[in-house]
């Protein structure tokens, strides 16, 4: 990450921080306008928006999220996971998290804020 986005990132006020604006930024238009914001170019708003998934619009509309790191997925358990989910929630309303850093435990998916393995 480069100094300029780690250092903007780090602001308090997340509504009017790069992330929060990137978050709700819906087209390459927008993109550019930040970019020209923050002096930054478009492919580093554009990279950043597609690779964090918190930045996603469509991500804040889900109620849990699936694991999608790689242990989880080689251990085989994930799917498991989203089948459980899916009829709790519904499947519009569970998406995919990458890595949440319950390799150890795997079957892991975050709900409410809070990360959990399968067991729990």
């Amino acid at each position: 990450m480069s100094r300029n986005i780690s250092l903007l990132s780090g602001k308090k006020d997340d509504k009017n921080s790069l992330f929060g604006k990137i978050s709700v930024s819906p087209t390459e238009a927008s993109d550019s306008q930040l970019a020209a914001e923050y002096n930054l170019g478009v492919s580093t708003v554009h990279s950043t928006k597609s690779f964090y998934d918190f930045l996603s619009e469509d991500f804040k509309s889900k109620k849990a999220y699936v694991c999608s790191g790689s242990a989880c997925l080689c251990r085989g358990t994930q799917g498991v996971v989203a089948d459980k989910l899916n009829q709790k929630f519904g499947e519009e309303n569970v998406g995919e998290m990458i890595c949440l850093g319950r390799c150890y435990e795997n079957s892991a998916f975050n709900y409410n804020g809070e990360n959990y393995s399968g067991d729990d």
